[in-house]
């Protein structure tokens, strides 16, 4: 059995205060290592009480005691370290020193960080007399900011924390395609491994309602990235659609305002950050997911739909390669980069008209993407960084 250390926003299941996305991809993948009795520990540079549950353990931390990490904090803000910003340069510092202090007291086998972006992997490099081998999932490089701008720093920041992981984890075809296209001399360190799913196995029974509901489920960068506008103009262009649907949005702020700010012809539910007993809910009262990304890592959304018995409607790279994986009718892709609204409104009449299998969907889901079927690869994984 394995001692792991886990970096990465720890989830609310484990005392944490992050859910969705890699939160909830950092549970599943705890909750399955730790039931096959391996060691777990989480920790994340957040404020975090120290903890345990069954094999997983929260290694908290204390105050941000400025005396603590200070003097480290100069050493980074020297020019060796001049890619990073003065905020990263703090983070850094902490991590730095709060890592040196944990793997002080254990010893593990593996370490799994989480993101290219976190700059644990840096700081565990400067650490002396680190033995332990790492891994990093990348979970979208390409989005984060550094990328999108072309920030050359942001590329030697992605470059100095792959130089010292043993293997980089991607996700999807289509990161496979960004690793090619971008080079972060991570050639030879790439592993495929999709982001499993913990399967809910009750596909609800849906009311029969006058109005079909349209989900919009988008809570990060709702406007430039997930583009709820095309999704708005596109039931607002259609009689067909704002005559018979409703629209039922999660979006962050900027989404909230601009739908506010304009009016609309169709009855629109508008909420920010939810829980997840509230998403499930609001999966299981609609019948369609629509997500028109510009770009995405691995649409984690998408499959939560499929689960709850939905088709659904996204980025064309991802929906194309879950269909390849399924071999049936999951919906419909859409390349909102070149498409149009009215592209858009056909592509949803056209799901609302064509035949779904819920039961089947589910059954080829769990084989697919089930935690129960996937796990074995992240063990096989930190077993080849060693």
């Amino acid at each position: 059995m394995m001692r792991i250390l886990i970096i990465g926003p720890v989830p609310k299941k484990y005392g944490g205060s992050s859910f969705g996305g890699i939160a909830t991809h950092i549970e599943g993948l705890s909750k399955e290592l730790s039931d096959l009795d391996h060691e777990v520990f989480l920790w994340y540079h957040k404020p975090l009480k120290s903890s345990k549950s069954g094999n997983v353990i929260i290694e908290g931390n204390s105050l941000w005691k400025l005396g603590q990490f200070l003097p480290r904090f100069k050493f980074f803000s020297k020019g060796k370290f001049n890619y990073l910003s003065f905020k990263q340069k703090w983070i850094l510092s902490f991590q730095y020193n709060r890592l040196k202090r944990i793997l002080s007291k254990t010893d593990f086998d593996v370490i799994h960080i989480h993101s290219l972006h976190n700059t644990s992997s840096i700081a565990l490099q400067e650490i002396d007399n680190v033995s332990t081998s790492y891994v990093i999932t990348d979970h979208g490089f390409w989005n984060h900011n550094d990328i999108i701008l072309n920030n050359e720093k942001g590329k030697i920041k992605l470059k100095n924390a792959i130089r010292g992981a043993s293997k980089i984890i991607y996700i999807s075809d289509l990161a496979e395609q960004k690793h090619e296209e971008i080079d972060l001399d991570q050639n030879g360190k790439l592993v495929k491994i999709k982001n499993p799913l913990q399967i809910v196995r009750k596909i609800p029974i849906r009311k029969t309602n006058k109005k079909k509901v349209v989900f919009f489920n988008g809570l990060t960068k709702s406007i430039e990235i997930k583009n709820l506008p095309i999704l708005l103009n596109a039931i607002e262009i259609s009689p067909m659609l704002y005559n018979s649907i409703e629209l039922l949005v999660v979006a962050n702020k900027a989404g909230l305002d601009y739908i506010k700010e304009r009016s609309w012809n169709f009855e629109i539910r508008a909420y920010g950050k939810s829980t997840w007993p509230q998403i499930a809910n609001f999966y299981a009262s609609s019948d369609i997911l629509v997500v028109p990304s510009k770009s995405d890592s691995f649409g984690l959304v998408y499959l939560e739909a499929l689960m709850f018995g939905i088709p659904i409607i996204g980025l064309s790279t991802l929906i194309n390669e879950f269909q390849n994986d399924f071999g049936t009718y999951i919906g419909e892709g859409i390349d909102s980069n070149h498409e149009t609204e009215t592209d858009l409104a056909e592509k949803i009449l056209k799901v609302f008209d064509s035949e779904f299998d819920p039961q089947k969907i589910l059954d080829l889901l769990e084989k697919k993407y089930g935690w129960n079927n996937n796990i074995q690869k992240f063990i096989a994984t930190y077993e080849r960084a060693n």
